[in-house]
């Protein structure tokens, strides 16, 4: 990847890699978490390609969109939710190059069996061969009329009548018309509405990767440039992997890939990494720590699966009820936390036997 000079960057919310090039677009569904709803925002999609493209699509397992025909995936989402705010973000297959995909990506091979396919390749379909007309800016236009559609049809008449940014090349709603659309989504209740209007204006005379930016000098800039450098930080992209003395692998239906490693000494669990393509990765640090210095054996095991049940995740969930300033608390809510007591049940139970059966 260095040689061809591809860029590696790991993201926070979690799921398995993505190829990124100018072939495949990428969309992001922003919104109170108590509002949140992946599944409308699936049918938002869906109709987008249905109606604009006469692509026929249906969600698969935990986090696709298939092509309805060949059962081939068009795109692939994750999921991230703080306190207030949830979003939910993917890819969208359009016309991406495909030899390299094959090329930068490596799925496990128990993730190809689990599809039923030999490679990755062969179990993804670029959108533009299904609709020689579709491309990133009729597809980025047909996702905004379908989103208004959604949540504000009655600014569905102004959406043929936009702007239109030479510098972009897209055509953007009036900022009224956003201010008016944010406000039928209850999103700003959050949010300032004199500073929100200074925030998509920046926006829409920005560019975050020009040095002369006229974002350069203000707090916002800045942050974005603090997040930047964090998600730069080799550390932070690639981890430490010393050796370990167990590896051990499966795949559990609904969480996702888990490769685990293990060392101990003295009859303890020392180290431990996990990698994993879940999309609740907060799991994956709840499990790293609840498992370093336990006793290494079955009893050690459920003293963990005690540990998570019954402090950990609960103590989660109580972090997420607290009024936190800012928001990103990294807690969790009921119904998340009795997803994951299931998935922990499920690891415990597989522990015992790949380790010590």
């Amino acid at each position: 990847m260095e040689e061809d000079f591809v860029n590696l960057v790991r993201r926070r919310s979690g799921g398995g890699a993505v190829y990124q090039d100018l072939g495949n677009s990428i969309f992001t569904f922003l919104s109170p978490k108590n509002r949140y709803d992946k599944l409308l925002n699936f049918k938002i999609l869906q109709n987008a390609l249905r109606e604009e493209f006469f692509i026929e699509s249906e969600v698969s397992g935990r986090n696709d969109l298939i092509e309805k025909n060949s059962g081939r995936k068009i795109s692939g989402s994750a999921f991230k939710q703080g306190k207030e705010i949830a979003f939910h973000h993917g890819t969208i297959l359009v016309n991406l190059d495909l030899n390299s995909l094959q090329k930068y990506l490596t799925p496990h091979k128990l993730k190809l069996m689990s599809k039923g396919v030999s490679s990755i390749s062969s179990r993804v379909l670029n959108l533009n061969e299904l609709n020689k007309n579709l491309n990133h800016e009729n597809l980025c236009n047909a996702l905004m009329k379908h989103f208004t559609i959604q949540y504000a049809p009655h600014l569905i008449n102004s959406f043929y009548n936009l702007n239109y940014s030479e510098e972009r090349n897209l055509k953007l709603f009036k900022m009224n018309e956003w201010i008016e659309m944010l406000k039928n989504l209850n999103i700003l209740t959050f949010l300032n509405e004199d500073n929100l209007k200074q925030e998509l204006q920046n926006l829409n005379n920005s560019n975050t990767l020009n040095n002369n930016s006229t974002l350069n000098n203000n707090t916002n800039f800045q942050l974005w440039n603090k997040f930047y450098n964090e998600l730069n930080d080799n550390e932070w992209n690639y981890g430490k992997t010393p050796d370990f003395t167990y590896n051990i692998e499966t795949r559990l239906e609904g969480f996702g890939m888990i490769d685990l490693h293990l060392d101990y000494k003295n009859g303890k669990i020392f180290k431990v990494k996990m990698f994993s393509d879940t999309l609740y990765p907060i799991l994956v640090d709840c499990i790293e720590e609840g498992l370093e210095r336990r006793e290494f054996s079955k009893k050690g095991i459920l003293e963990f699966e005690k540990w998570m049940l019954c402090e950990k995740l609960p103590n989660l969930v109580a972090l997420a009820n607290k009024k936190v300033a800012n928001g990103n608390n990294g807690g969790i809510d009921e119904e998340t936390k009795e997803l994951l007591e299931k998935y922990v049940k499920d690891i415990v139970a597989w522990m015992n036997v790949a380790l010590f059966e």
